[in-house]
């Protein structure tokens, strides 16, 4: 991370905590908020959680990690603001369910534990300056101490036996391992495929379906904000780009620190004052939407004009009028931009001749849609009902008017095999020799599958695999069992979020 990064990092978590709460308010029904008082922002175990507590508590996501406790981090929760909220409550929910199980970490496990994390290690042994280091950087500037790392690796052990304890289950059944088998066996049969594109030839909605949807859903058809900013690059110096390792960070700093210098002047000054008082460049963009897609101009290739509109969309869309220019933008991995706002275009509802082309396609693919897996159920009918009558694949194929595709030892292993025949390998797997599959559905139709028969088993390529997707199996399981204790643990905590009744 760069310098200007970490002096900003109390400004970024409270953007984070903000967000976080607005997307809870709306996820939840901002109508019920009253549930809670204002100052709550969840109630677990029958005590409010304060938006104090719960932004503390957020920040220890990154300080795990930083500890490298990234397995904890990811179990608990994830990035983005969903994530942070999933995290805190879990790790009260692991907390809480850890007490009633009897799980208590001795203080001499905790120490262990935090001398043996590999970020402070060197040549194999715990280094104090590391210690000392991460304490400075990853501790202090979040007001913890050294108290909120060991409740961290606390915590961290505790999730660690209670899933030991929900791993106690046995190992793969006979069952799975005869699947397992089975994947192993190079399949032969053929496949029914059916186009979507063939069954949208003979769909077009009338002008009536499309004025009757359009009244419908009005509201969902409105046209994007565009955007356009005037922004300054700073790109590394060519001579810089050619750096390795510090010497390489050292230039970026510069820059990030050039960068961050500009956008705090073009804050007071003006950017265009600013700008010119430093002989930089300003340059515009092109207006763009929130995804970063140029809107399409007569006569100008969007594409070439684009420049850096990716990196900038982002940020673009969190600028106002009051507040227009940003702070430091990364543009790839060498170069900085700063950014003004400099005109918005607002979204607006669209008429129905401009969203006639969006809705005869909605409804085309829909009814297409339907066809084709009507068809699909029809042939799969046939197809059992005949062969149940003892009559042969291609002949009750013919008599039902599908086109098959034959494939011939196909392997699920086999890499060189192309990915249009490849697909058909899974759904075979499921099948007794002369059944057919249901239909398989894809983004450009679907398929259906008839086993004709299973090659004997590749014992080298059997036990090649074999321990790797048993311990695959296994660790699906774990994670579903995971899942689901959590689920009920979370029951039981009486979770309370805005909008939802506290009863």
């Amino acid at each position: 991370m760069f310098t200007w990064m970490r002096t900003h990092q109390r400004k970024l978590w409270l953007v984070i905590t903000i967000l976080t709460i607005v997307s809870f308010i709306v996820l939840y029904n901002s109508s019920q908020l009253e549930n809670l008082r204002s100052d709550t922002f969840a109630r677990v175990y029958g005590k409010n959680l304060s938006i104090t507590d719960f932004q503390r508590q957020g920040r220890k996501f990154q300080l795990a990690i930083s500890l490298g406790l990234t397995k904890y981090a990811s179990t608990l929760g994830g990035g983005g603001d969903q994530g942070i909220v999933e995290f805190v409550i879990n790790a009260m929910v692991v907390e809480h369910e850890g007490k009633a199980l009897g799980i208590a970490p001795t203080d001499d496990d905790v120490k262990n534990a935090i001398v043996a994390l590999p970020v402070f290690q060197t040549n194999g042994q715990f280094d104090p300056k590391k210690y000392a280091q991460l304490v400075e950087t990853a501790l202090t500037p979040q007001g913890f101490t050294e108290r909120e790392l060991q409740e961290i690796v606390r915590s961290s052990l505790v999730l660690e036996r209670i899933q030991s304890l929900l791993n106690s289950a046995p190992a793969v059944s006979d069952t799975e391992l005869a699947f397992l088998r089975r994947m192993f066996q190079p399949v032969s049969g053929a496949a029914v495929v059916l186009k979507l594109s063939d069954f949208a030839k003979t769909v077009k909605p009338t002008d009536a379906e499309i004025e009757a949807y359009f009244k419908t859903n009005s509201a969902r058809f409105v046209t994007p904000e565009w955007r356009t900013v005037r922004y300054v690059s700073f790109p590394l110096p060519a001579d810089a780009q050619k750096l390795e390792g510090k010497a390489k960070i050292d230039a970026q700093q510069k820059v990030a620190d050039a960068s961050d210098a500009f956008a705090a002047r073009a804050a007071t000054e003006g950017f265009e004052k600013a700008a010119q008082a430093l002989g930089l460049k300003v340059e515009t963009t092109l207006p763009f939407n929130q995804q970063g897609s140029v809107q399409q101009t007569a006569g100008i290739d969007a594409s070439a004009a684009a420049g850096p509109v990716a990196a900038l969309a982002p940020t673009a869309f969190t600028l106002s009028q009051k507040s227009p220019v940003s702070g430091v933008i990364q543009n790839s991995d060498t170069g900085f931009l700063v950014a003004d706002l400099a005109n918005v275009t607002p979204s607006r509802a669209m008429t129905l001749d401009e969203a006639r082309p969006e809705i005869a396609q909605t409804l085309a693919d829909t009814a297409a849609r339907i066809a084709l897996e009507k068809a699909a159920a029809d042939a799969v009918a046939k197809l059992r009902a005949a062969l149940k009558a003892g009559q042969p694949f291609a002949q009750a194929a013919t008599a039902a008017g599908l086109q098959t595709e034959v494939f011939t030892n196909l392997s699920l292993f086999d890499q060189n095999t192309a990915p249009a025949q490849a697909r058909y390998g899974e759904p075979a797997t499921r099948l007794e020799e002369n059944e057919v599959s249901g239909f398989q559905p894809s983004e450009e139709g679907g398929f259906l599958v008839w086993l004709e028969k299973r090659a004997p088993l590749d014992e080298k390529a059997y036990a090649q695999y074999r321990d790797m997707l048993a311990s695959q199996t296994i660790s699906t399981r774990e994670r579903i069992l995971w899942i689901e204790w959590l689920h009920n643990a979370q029951k039981d905590a009486g979770l309370v979020l805005p909008g939802e009744n506290r009863g």
